[in-house]
């Protein structure tokens, strides 16, 4: 009985040797990924912030020069004034495009925001979710959320004043639609600073 007790604790001891020797492998790779993946992050967001800081409107309020013909295989369908995003709990006035592409249909809503609009703007479109979708993300100017059925919405607050809301109702994350959107604003603009060369999309 004693032989096989002896057995049993040198097998369990052989494990434990290997499990810590696994580990001491495993867990140097993990940290090394984690702190890469942290570093990635930090990169993006400061290249995000300086995309925010050289955006610049193409006029002084919203209007056909804020919506471009063509953002990447989105067509414009329409824009015009709006009284707000009733979906959103949100009542500022604005102004409302439709883009299109395929049986996919996407909007975009301008509304003028302060900062402590913008944080009010948020926290109203964050009460919309309740019961149906889930606040996904929120980083710095930016956020996502997903209505249950209706699609994703992405927002995004620029400095100069303007808060965006992008929606998607074809079921597709609008976040690959935004800065090629800003960059093709400004690029039909006149005197605006040019963004950023092109970056790996938001994540």
């Amino acid at each position: 009985m004693n032989r096989k007790v002896a057995m049993g604790c040198g097998v369990a001891l052989l494990f434990f040797i290997i499990g810590v020797c696994a580990l001491a492998i495993a867990v140097p790779k993990l940290i090394r990924k984690g702190v890469a993946a942290a570093k990635n992050v930090f990169a993006e967001e400061q290249r995000l912030g300086a995309f925010e800081r050289a955006w610049a409107p193409p006029s002084g309020s919203p209007d056909a020069s804020w919506f471009p013909d063509k953002v990447d295989q989105w067509r414009l369908a329409n824009q015009e004034p709006s009284t707000g995003v009733p979906r959103l709990f949100i009542e500022q006035p604005g102004r409302h495009a439709t883009y299109r592409f395929g049986a996919e249909v996407l909007e975009v809503n301008v509304i003028p925001a302060d900062y402590a609009e913008k944080e009010a703007l948020f926290e109203r479109a964050q009460s919309a979710q309740s019961g149906v979708g889930t606040v996904t993300t929120r980083i710095g100017n930016r956020g996502s959320l997903r209505l249950s059925g209706e699609g994703y919405i992405r927002f995004w607050w620029m400095p100069k004043g303007w808060f965006f809301v992008f929606r998607n109702h074809g079921g597709s994350d609008p976040k690959d639609f935004m800065e090629p959107y800003f960059k093709a604003m400004d690029g039909a603009s006149t005197g605006a600073p040019q963004s950023p060369e092109p970056a790996p999309a938001l994540k």
